[in-house]
């Protein structure tokens, strides 16, 4: 029992290294993007994230780059990455929040193909402020 206890341990250790190690990668990429001007690097970083990461990191990008009012990077950042994972209430959260705080941006962005594929306004609507 204490061996199983000490594995769990460990591995909890070692989830939550990977998740700080994760949002400091992610951090990087968001003062990248940026520094350049552009979210493709983010994008492709969270792309390349497996599924489960991907929320997470969409979260804290996103939340970055608005928080810094980045607004037209974040909605560029946004439709970008939202691709990547549609299924994500932290994807549909921000598409609905940026759509409400940015419309002008965003009706330049979000083009109705988008929109139609990628946004759940259903999901949208549960989420709160964290997604």
């Amino acid at each position: 029992m204490t061996s199983l206890l000490w594995i769990l341990g460990a591995l909890m250790a070692i989830s939550a290294l990977a998740l700080m190690w994760q949002q400091r990668a992610t951090k990087k990429l968001v003062a990248r993007a940026r520094a350049e001007r552009d979210v493709t690097p983010l994008v492709d970083g969270i792309a390349r994230l497996q599924d489960r990461a991907r929320p997470t990191a969409f979260d804290v990008a996103a939340r970055q780059l608005w928080n810094a009012d980045e607004r037209a990077l974040a909605v560029s950042f946004i439709r970008g990455a939202a691709s990547y994972l549609p299924w994500a209430r932290a994807a549909q959260y921000w598409i609905k929040h940026a759509q409400e705080v940015e419309p002008q941006l965003t009706r330049d962005a979000f083009d109705p193909e988008f929109l139609e594929t990628i946004y759940q306004p259903r999901v949208a609507q549960q989420c709160g402020s964290f997604g």
